[in-house]
């Protein structure tokens, strides 16, 4: 039997009084319905031998509500919460304690409690650190091993033979109120009401409150955040849409959200429900403490630890916590201490088998000391971590302020110095090769056309025999900033005895003129043979950063965007190099 909304909604009603004498008067005030309304849909329920004449809900009534009933749920917690990973020592957002309570454990219980025992989690990144939910609740555990590789548009379609009259959400949201209930009349997705700019999709309406449209950045209007519900219908035509999408190279990097916009005139209506003040998302530290005034005793103690012992300072003298959209290897964040702004370096674990932090302390004690580097208050020589001087200017363009020749000078003083460390390109190439070895299908297709290739320019490099020196190894964009007095470069994780090559490769492939930056290296025009020699260098340079990039990518880092970069730079420079040493193929 179909029912009317109206119908559905007053017969639940009904539903949730278990059987306790219910007035006309007490189904208006909860139902927000005309007298008259109720009065017409009891009679309508009466005649239908779904209730009784005392408004008690009948077996037959139940029974109408059978396609109502919610299936089942499925939590999404296979992503890496970058904007916090920083600080909880890539522990997954979902498992941050919220005002006492695990996110994703009290989201949980808020679905037990409503009825649905059906639960399904979605995890990926970090997935053992959800294992003990199993048994502590019942939930059943999905191990998604591609959640690395595309956006949660992945969860989805490795869920669809779940989906039916299923809620769909997110590990990481709080829910003030309990928002789920055991029977839905039809698809929705919840929504706040967003105060100035966001970054949430805002919704385009019809007069019904049905969604037909949706944007970025919500401002001043409804904004979609926290859980979905989707019906049967919804579910099927939405899985048969991404079924023909799914191996489309656009549809990788989507957001479900996205394609269900993309095709919202060919999917079954979805309506917006509207929430005051129950459902939040926190995007950064600062929205979560404002919350949750006590959070900061959630971070992770070793950080706060480090910044208390290092300052002198009292916990509560710790505020204006904020991630940084870079660190895609390490984690970072600013903070503020007495007045003062300053950025941590939390070192991942997954860097451990690739730097070496002893090397990188002394290399940075000796390069403060020299004054090539002039942001670092400490670093730490066993785990890595790191404060430096907060120096808020836009490092981006610092090839395009004329600053060229500045750089070559502080880059020419670092290859005056010596250390008893040495970093070679092909032992770390190496190192990376046997990580991804069997591991990474990314790694196998891009490999095949490179690495012959690589290690071919890695003959020709050493047969040059360049003298070696202190060498940066990773100089960039990002690893070069400039205060109110001087350059510094930053970041000495790859740094050791070298060929200067590669750090001449650095700066020219940022500045995209080799002979220019070698002419002011050296003093003079540069030769054919160093051009040679410095293009190979930027190709093995940029071959090492691709390969980087993907072990990163497949345990959970999103650099995909800079990879292909890569990719293409390395392919670039080594086509140039191999010609120019005389290699025809």
């Amino acid at each position: 039997m179909t029912l009317t909304e109206k119908e559905f909604n007053v017969l639940d009603y009904l539903r949730k009084q278990n059987s306790k004498k219910v007035s006309q008067r007490q189904i208006v005030e909860k139902l927000h319905y005309s007298l008259g309304t109720v009065n017409s849909v009891l009679k309508d329920l009466k005649s239908s031998g779904l209730i009784d004449e005392h408004y008690r809900i009948k077996e037959k009534g139940l029974d109408a509500l059978l396609p109502y009933k919610v299936t089942n749920a499925v939590i999404m917690a296979a992503g890496v919460s970058s904007r916090y990973e920083p600080l909880f020592n890539d522990k997954p957002k979902g498992l941050m304690v919220v005002k006492g309570e695990v996110l994703i454990e009290r989201q949980i219980k808020q679905l037990i409690e409503a009825g649905i025992e059906e639960i399904y989690l979605v995890v990926g990144f970090k997935k053992e650190l959800f294992f003990y939910l199993e048994e502590k609740y019942g939930v059943h555990i999905l191990v998604n091993s591609d959640y690395a590789l595309r956006n949660n548009n992945g969860t989805i379609y490795f869920v669809r033979n779940y989906l039916d009259n299923s809620y769909i959400c997110s590990s990481d949201d709080y829910f003030v109120e309990n928002p789920f209930e055991l029977y839905n009349y039809t698809s929705y997705y919840s929504a706040e009401f967003m105060q100035g700019k966001t970054g949430e999709r805002g919704v385009i309406l019809d007069s019904h409150d049905r969604i037909i449209g949706t944007y970025p950045g919500a401002h001043n209007s409804w904004g979609l955040i926290g859980h979905s519900y989707w019906d049967r219908e919804f579910s099927k035509a939405f899985i048969q849409k991404l079924s023909t999408i799914y191996d489309d190279a656009e549809t990788k990097p989507l957001l479900w959200e996205r394609i269900f916009d993309k095709y919202i005139a060919e999917l079954p209506p979805m309506y917006l429900k509207k929430y005051k003040h129950v459902i939040y998302e926190f995007d950064n530290l600062n929205e979560l403490r404002s919350f949750d005034p006590f959070f900061v005793i959630n971070l992770d103690e070793d950080i706060i630890n480090n910044l208390c012992h290092l300052f002198k300072c009292d916990q509560s003298d710790l505020h204006h916590f904020d991630i940084l959209e870079v660190g895609k290897a390490n984690n970072l964040f600013t903070f503020e201490c007495k007045d003062e702004k300053y950025i941590y370096r939390n070192c991942s674990p997954l860097l451990k088998r690739i730097v070496d932090r002893k090397r990188e302390a002394q290399i940075q004690k000796l390069v403060s000391k020299v004054g090539i580097d002039n942001t670092v208050i400490y670093i730490n020589p066993k785990d890595g971590w790191k404060v430096s001087r907060f120096i808020d200017l836009n490092k981006n363009d610092i090839f395009s302020r004329n600053s060229l020749e500045e750089i070559v000078k502080v880059v020419k003083k670092l290859h005056e110095e010596g250390s008893p460390y040495n970093y070679d390109f092909k032992k770390e190439i190496r190192k990376l090769h046997r990580l991804l070895d069997g591991v990474s299908d990314v790694y196998e297709n891009f490999s095949k056309e490179l690495a012959d290739g690589i290690s071919l320019l890695q003959g020709y490099v050493d047969k040059d025999n360049w003298p070696k020196c202190l060498c940066h190894n990773n100089i960039a964009v990002s690893t070069i900033i400039r205060d109110e007095q001087a350059i510094s470069l930053i970041d000495w994780e790859t740094a050791g005895m070298n060929d200067p090559g590669y750090d001449i490769a650095g700066m020219a492939i940022e500045e995209n003129n080799v002979t220019k930056v070698l002419d002011l290296y050296f003093d003079h025009p540069a030769t054919f043979e160093e051009e040679r020699h410095v293009y190979a260098c930027a190709a093995i340079l940029e071959y090492y950063r691709m390969i980087l990039a993907i072990y990163l990518e497949i345990n959970g880092r999103n650099l995909q965007d800079q990879m292909y970069y890569w990719y293409k730079s390395a392919k670039k420079y080594k086509k140039i190099a191999l010609e120019m040493y005389g290699e025809t193929n």
